[in-house]
């Protein structure tokens, strides 16, 4: 799967190359790191905490936040 939008990092196996493209890639990234430390709920919780704050519908970035906070909320609920 490719990654989402023009992100390096954020999707499932969506690991760059290169810089994040912005600070919601950026925690992508961190998450990614995150999973192979410390497994799929930890970091989860995680990056849900540090999306939350960037979501709004305003920007780009605030509605890709918005859209990505929901999948992975809906995702750690069912799994």
């Amino acid at each position: 799967m490719a990654c989402y939008g023009r992100y390096r990092y954020c999707g499932p196996n969506c690991s760059g190359p290169g810089a994040p493209i912005n600070q919601l890639d950026s925690i992508c990234r961190q998450h990614d790191l995150c999973y192979r430390r410390y497994g799929q709920k930890h970091c989860d919780r995680i990056f849900l905490s540090r999306v939350r704050p960037l979501a709004n519908r305003r920007t780009k970035m605030g509605r890709d936040a918005r859209f990505m906070y929901k999948v992975m909320r809906l995702k750690s609920t069912l799994f």
